[in-house]
């Protein structure tokens, strides 16, 4: 298991780490609060992922 600060979870997405926080609050990107600090598990990102990819 790894876990990934926001930064590290908006470099692997290529988006900005606002992005994150927005998606953790509006779209249910799954995360883990240590206190005031909010960190992103690996495995729940990439299962999150598939879910919300494109059907084209």
């Amino acid at each position: 298991m790894k876990i990934l600060t926001v930064k590290e979870t908006a470099d692997v997405l290529k988006v900005k780490p606002q992005w994150v926080y927005r998606m953790m609050r509006n779209d249910g990107l799954p995360c883990i609060r240590l206190g005031r600090q909010v960190r992103v598990d690996e495995d729940s990102l990439k299962t999150w992922l598939t879910a919300h990819r494109c059907q084209n």
